[in-house]
């Protein structure tokens, strides 16, 4: 026979096991949250029922330990990006969820009990707070991120900390210690916690994961040693240690993305382990014979649970109304606001030891947790499902193409590295995988190659598992690399390509390397190209350089896109670094492109002085991205392929990333041309009083004067007028590709799309182009045509004369008919796609 309560340590351990296995299972089945059977097991297993278990100090400790590790979770778990937004959301919710059953219970407390000042307030303190006990069910339903969650979960600590308030000051009225000196003490030692947590914390969290060498078992153990040694100093200055836990997952929240393999182990131990212990503990206060004690329990049980539900109801309602969320959203606050547990043992237990609270007082609030802990999880595991379900259907966009995201790999080293941007690039409503993938050179060593291939893939593979994102991974053969890796693009249908890069030129070198040129050369797809110095989530910032009419790029959407998905995933603030002229347009652009993520701006005069601003700007924890462009788009330049290697060079400490746009968003089919003429884009040029044969060299303005005459000879005002808002601003270079310049402007001063075309056989020198231009095409469209439109007619215009032997064949026709002729044949050519 087996002695009860359970001595036996490996017993105690295998029955909490079995329990934490078989209770949410059986609950399940009967439509209950799974939380709330182990809170029910635990008071069955507990002392005051069958006596199997006992609440001695091995469970007291775990039980504190899962309580800590459940709020340093929630902490880590916040969206910043979110929180931010949300901090004065955040703030009035707490405060009216605070202060509507404090309220309560100062009436009902002087006025139906009898109760004095002092017992009321700290009735008020216990009912006023709140425990995020129904967390792990948000967690699970993937809406924790959900504005109206994240509002909740900000004003967790304001009720929390409300709440140990009132027991501070009550305390120290009851005890005589409410003079000046202990006042002035205690807000000295509560800010420089402050100040220790918030500011030194992840300064020092930064500092060790940049030198653990990625060891995940050293990594997480050093978060639980911050963790606990910031709850045992918050007990110091006055605070729960609950509250310290909280602060500290926030402040460490920016260090531990959500889709890394090192959150993926946090979670998985607090809910394997220590969070199910805190609930069977919560279980164990329960003492079933109070039931039956009399009806003084009963009532004190139901006013102080009418206490919690009519006043989180209210606080629930108005932030519905203040804040138009909708009614499913409401139910989930109440929900999440409603389970009584940490702050509301603390208070209760110190207020009994203090007389200010009855026995049948403390057994009554021990049935008010019980009550609160299952209404709370019932409901969230509810309207949370619910509320998963919209926030799924209005995730997907039918204008959205699959996000598939491929990763060359070569370098072991960097695999991992490159494996994190891919994750944190992934929106967390892919259901894409993510393929990386190793490319060999057929030859006689292939066999070797391959198993070398093979070994990266791997450490590539398990390391995405870890972090729960699925991966398709493939070796290649082929004699070249880059065919290997166009032919996986295209027969895997990638989206994005993240590559790895030394950051170093050489004299053969174009931009990256040969691989990267011909890569760039041959496909249409996003290529962020990836130079590492620190581990991605040791970073503070991104920032951003945008070159001037980026955002008239057919991919930039998609770019920006990924870019905040990034920053929002990684906690990143972002700064946009633009001339000042792209500021205004790149704003609207970034601000129409979800997901949320707080941005600020550091306009230039004009784009060549980048790199004394980024001297200017840049931190040593910032992560440096730049917008680049593919020759022959709308606003490259040839300084932009140089661009890199110098920011490379310049801050070779800084990890940073090259990010290349799509392009083709506006691309037609085979189908489309007529479509495309009928629209009045190349219309235009193919009449042949729009296409000037022996352009002058004269000065830009002369020389666009001149090839605008052919179609506005009549009206040299309005020449003058759209004159200035051509693509000829300081510091714009025209240069589509070598020879070929195009202008734009979006006037209201032309009536109808014209497409200009200047032609030279010996070259012209128009301003801040790199050598002698043959063809100059000029595109005024009105200012009456939408910009989605006059984007696709830039686009058009971009796309026009893709080779250099469509630029020999313009710049040697002998008459305006031959030059139409082969312009169409070339528009031909590139609407078929050939």
């Amino acid at each position: 026979m087996i002695a009860l309560p359970i001595s036996n340590p490996v017993l105690i351990f295998a029955t909490v096991m079995l329990i934490v296995l078989l209770a949410p299972m059986l609950f399940r089945r009967l439509g209950v949250p799974g939380l709330v059977g182990l809170i029910v097991a635990g008071a069955v297993v507990g002392p005051n029922a069958i006596g199997l278990l006992e609440r001695g100090d091995t469970f007291e400790l775990l039980g504190t330990v899962g309580l800590l590790y459940l709020m340093f979770t929630a902490g880590l778990s916040m969206d910043l990006n979110q929180f931010a937004q949300q901090k004065g959301r955040s703030f009035v919710f707490g405060f009216i969820s605070f202060l509507m059953p404090q309220l309560l219970a100062l009436g009902t407390g002087h006025y139906l009990m009898g109760w004095d000042l002092m017992t009321s307030l700290l009735v008020g303190a216990v009912v006023g707070s709140h425990t995020l006990l129904a967390y792990p069910i948000a967690e699970r339903l993937g809406i924790t991120k959900n504005p109206s969650v994240t509002m909740t979960m900000g004003g967790t600590m304001v009720t929390d900390l409300v709440s140990l308030l009132i027991l501070a000051i009550v305390s120290a009225l009851v005890s005589g210690e409410s003079g000046l000196f202990f006042w002035i003490q205690f807000v000295v030692l509560v800010s420089g916690y402050g100040v220790v947590i918030f500011f030194a914390l992840p300064r020092l969290g930064r500092a060790f994961f940049q030198g653990s060498d990625r060891q995940a078992d050293m990594e997480f153990v050093f978060l639980l040693a911050v963790v606990f040694v910031a709850a045992y100093a918050a007990e110091l200055v006055y605070l729960a240690p609950i509250i310290g836990a909280f602060m500290t997952g926030i402040a460490l929240n920016r260090l531990v993305p959500e889709r890394s393999a090192l959150m993926l182990r946090i979670k998985f131990v607090g809910d394997a382990l220590f969070i199910p212990f805190f609930l069977i503990s919560v279980g164990m206060l329960v003492d079933a014979s109070v039931l039956v004690q009399g009806l003084e329990v009963w009532l004190l049980a139901g006013l102080l649970t009418a206490m919690v539900w009519g006043g989180k109801f209210i606080a629930a309602q108005a932030v519905q109304w203040i804040y138009r969320y909708s009614s499913t959203e409401r139910w989930v606050i109440f929900g999440l606001s409603t389970p009584q547990a940490a702050a509301t043992l603390a208070v209760t237990l110190i207020g009994f030891e203090m007389g200010l609270f009855s026995e049948a007082l403390v057994n009554a609030v021990i049935l008010l947790i019980l009550a609160t802990s299952i209404l709370g999880p019932s409901l969230v595991e509810k309207y949370g499902r619910e509320l998963a379900l919209q926030a799924e259907r209005a995730a997907y966009n039918p204008t959205d193409v699959p996000q598939r995201i491929m990763v060359p790999l070569a370098n072991p080293e960097s695999a991992n590295d490159l494996m994190d941007v891919a994750v944190l690039l992934r929106a967390d409503v892919s259901e894409e995988a993510i393929y990386p993938t190793t490319v060999v050179r057929d030859g006689p060593n292939v066999e070797s190659d391959v198993a070398h291939g093979e070994s990266i893939l791997s450490k590539a593979v398990l390391h995405a598992a870890a972090s729960e994102v699925p991966v398709i991974p493939s070796t290649r053969i082929d004699y070249n690399v880059v065919n290997g890796m166009v032919r996986a693009i295209k027969e895997d249908r990638i989206s994005t390509v993240v590559i790895g890069w030394h950051g170093q030129s050489t004299a053969r070198e174009y931009i990256f390397g040969s691989v990267l040129d011909q890569l760039l050369e041959r496909t249409r797809q996003m290529i962020i190209v990836s130079r590492f110095a620190h581990p991605m989530n040791t970073h503070t910032r991104m920032v951003l350089a945008v070159p001037p009419y980026a955002d008239r790029e057919s991919g930039f959407a998609d770019a920006m896109r990924a870019l905040k998905v990034l920053c929002n995933q990684a906690g990143l603030d972002l700064v946009l670094v633009a001339a000042e002229a792209s500021i205004e347009p790149l704003s609207r652009r970034i601000d129409a492109t979800k997901p949320s993520v707080p941005w600020t701006t550091q306009p230039m005069e004009q784009w060549g002085h980048l790199i004394r601003t980024l001297d200017d700007l840049v931190e040593p924890n910032d992560l440096l991205v730049l917008m680049n462009e593919r020759e022959g788009s709308i606003a490259w330049r040839p300084g932009l392929d140089r661009l890199p290697g110098v920011i490379a060079q310049r801050f070779d400490d800084h990890t940073f990333l090259t990010v290349y746009m799509s392009e083709g968003r506006f691309a037609p089919g085979p189908s489309s041309l007529p479509d495309r003429i009928d629209s009045g884009v190349l219309y235009e040029a193919l009449r042949p009083e729009c296409v000037v044969m022996g352009l002058p060299d004269a000065d830009t303005d002369d020389m666009l004067r001149h090839v605008m005459r052919c179609a506005l000879g009549d009206h040299p005002d309005v020449i003058e007028a759209v004159l200035p808002r051509l693509l000829s601003a300081e510091g714009y270079a025209p240069e589509l590709r070598p020879g070929v310049a195009l202008y734009a402007a979006h006037t209201q001063h032309v009536e109808q799309s014209s497409l200009l075309v200047g032609i030279s056989a010996d070259g012209v020198r128009p301003k801040y182009t790199s050598g002698p231009v043959h063809v100059v095409l000029v595109l005024l469209v009105p200012r009456t045509v939408p910009t989605d439109r006059y984007l696709q007619h830039l686009a058009a215009a971009a796309e026009l004369i893709q080779t250099n032997e469509a630029v020999d064949s313009l710049r040697t026709a002998e008459t305006a008919k031959t030059a139409r002729k082969r312009l169409l044949e070339e528009a031909i050519t590139v609407s078929s796609g050939a």
